[in-house]
């Protein structure tokens, strides 16, 4: 999931977001507190009764960014890749080889 990050909290959240807009890509570890896992369960609900069960959890964080607030956490300066299909694979494998390089 891309990120659009303003005035420190996530204003987008989407693989809608064009990568040229997003300021960062999710992991989807995600951090609620009582009030917002609340919002979050509800609003899940909502939507998979409309829409199935044929979707991701990140789409009940557009109702959490309206009402709410989610604010990012950097991950650090680890090594990470979402790796959904084969190109992709070969994308991280690329780009693990091109980081071992540049620490050696």
């Amino acid at each position: 999931m891309n990120v659009v990050i303003e005035e420190g909290r996530i204003t987008r959240f989407s693989k809608a977001v064009p990568a040229a807009e997003a300021h960062a890509q999710s992991l989807q570890l995600m951090k609620f507190g009582a009030e917002d896992s609340a919002l979050l369960f509800e609003t899940a609900a909502v939507l998979t009764a409309k829409k199935g069960l044929q979707m991701f959890p990140a789409h009940a964080y557009a109702t959490i960014i309206e009402r709410s607030t989610i604010f990012p956490v950097q991950a650090g300066d680890g090594f990470w890749h979402e790796i959904d299909t084969p190109e992709d694979l070969d994308r991280c494998a690329r780009s693990y080889v091109e980081r071992l390089g540049q620490v050696l």
